[in-house]
């Protein structure tokens, strides 16, 4: 679910420094019960080429 999310939504560079690149992304997340927004960030740290998840939870519409 992450993963196509990722792919359909838009992505936001929340910060910049020396150390990494932080990024978050919010999208809708729908189950059998009902729908939730869900934020989720991550980092990709100076000098590699892989994200690292930092954060995923429920936010408020």
């Amino acid at each position: 679910m992450l993963t196509k999310a990722v792919i359909n939504e838009s992505v936001i560079i929340r910060k910049v420094n020396e150390y990494s690149t932080h990024y978050n992304m919010k999208f809708f997340l729908k189950t059998d019960i009902g729908e939730s927004l869900i934020l989720v960030a991550w980092i990709i740290r100076t000098g590699e080429d892989f994200p690292r998840l930092t954060n995923c939870y429920p936010v408020s519409k």
